[in-house]
C-alpha cells in the first residue's frame, strides 16, 4: 500500500535425524526439531516444533524413492493481527513423496506434497495455510567427500486461513565442511521466500550457521547417500507469512 518497514528476527533452535535400515533396501528415517524466535523491535515470539517420518526404497549407489508425513505445531504470541488477538497456536500435518538420484558426486532430489491446518482448540489458526500443495526441489554437490554445497527452491500454493490465495516461492542455499577425523560438520546457510499480496509484497531473508554432529558416517558423501540425510524446507515461513 506505499508503507514499506523492514523487521529483523533473531532465533535459536535445534534438531536430530535418525535412520533405520529395514532389511538391505529400505529405511525408516524420523525427524524431530525445534526452534524458537523473536522480532528484534517488538514482543512477537514464536515457537516451533516439527516431527516427520520418512519411509522408502534406497540404494547408497543409485538413489531413493518414498513418502513422508508429519505435524507441525507453532505458538506465537505479542501479536494482535488477523484473527489473533495477543497470542495464536495451530498445527498442521503434511504428506508427501519424495526422490532422489545418485549420481558422480552429485545428488538430484525432488520432494512434492500437500498440508492443512487445525487448532487444536477450535479457535484462530492465525496465519496458516490451509489447502496447500508444495513442491521442492534442488542439486548437492561434493567438491569433495566431506566438502558439500547445495541449493534447492520450490513453491507453495494455497490459501492462508483467511481465504487469501497465495503462490509462495522459497529457496536456499547452503555449504557444510567436515575435517576427515571428525564427527562434527560446520554449515552456513542463506535462504528466503517471497509472497506478492494485492496490497504489498513480502519477502524474508533468513542466514543461519551451526554445528553437526555425525554417527556412524565416514563422510558427508555417505551420510547423503546412506545416513539419515532427508530433510524439509523450513516451515518458519508458515507463521512468519502474511503480517509480519
Amino acid at each position: 500500500d506505499g508503507s514499506a518497514s523492514k523487521q529483523d528476527y533473531s532465533g535459536l533452535g535445534g534438531g536430530g535425524h535418525v535412520n533405520f535400515w529395514l532389511g538391505d533396501s529400505y529405511t525408516l528415517q524420523i525427524d524431530g526439531a525445534a526452534s524458537f524466535f523473536r522480532n528484534d523491535d517488538s514482543d512477537y515470539r514464536v515457537f516451533a516444533m516439527e516431527a516427520l517420518v520418512h519411509a522408502g526404497w534406497r540404494d547408497p549407489d543409485k538413489g531413493y524413492f518414498g513418502g513422508f508425513g508429519g505435524l507441525l505445531s507453532y505458538g506465537y504470541a505479542g501479536y494482535s493481527g488477523t484473527g489473533c488477538s495477543g497470542s495464536c497456536s495451530f498445527d498442521q500435518y503434511v504428506i508427501g513423496g519424495e526422490g532422489a538420484v545418485y549420481w558422480d558426486t552429485m545428488t538430484f532430489f525432488a520432494q512434492g506434497g500437500f498440508m492443512d491446518s487445525w487448532s487444536a482448540d477450535g479457535g484462530s489458526r492465525g496465519n496458516s495455510f490451509t489447502n496447500t500443495w508444495f513442491g521442492r526441489g534442488g542439486l548437492r554437490y561434493f567438491a569433495n567427500p566431506n566438502v558439500k554445497l547445495e541449493a534447492s527452491g520450490g513453491i507453495l500454493s494455497g490459501d492462508q486461513y483467511t481465504n487469501k490465495p497465495v503462490d509462495m516461492p522459497f529457496w536456499k542455499i547452503e555449504g557444510e565442511y567436515k575435517p576427515d577425523d571428525s564427527r562434527v560438520s560446520w554449515f552456513a546457510s542463506y535462504g528466503g521466500y517471497s509472497e506478492d499480496e494485492i496490497d504489498y509484497e513480502h519477502t524474508n531473508h533468513t542466514v543461519a550457521g551451526g554445528v553437526r554432529v555425525h554417527f556412524d558416517q565416514k563422510s558427508l558423501m555417505s551420510f547423503d547417500r546412506s545416513g539419515a540425510s532427508l530433510d524439509f524446507f523450513d516451515t518458519r515461513m508458515l507463521i512468519q507469512a502474511y503480517d509480519h
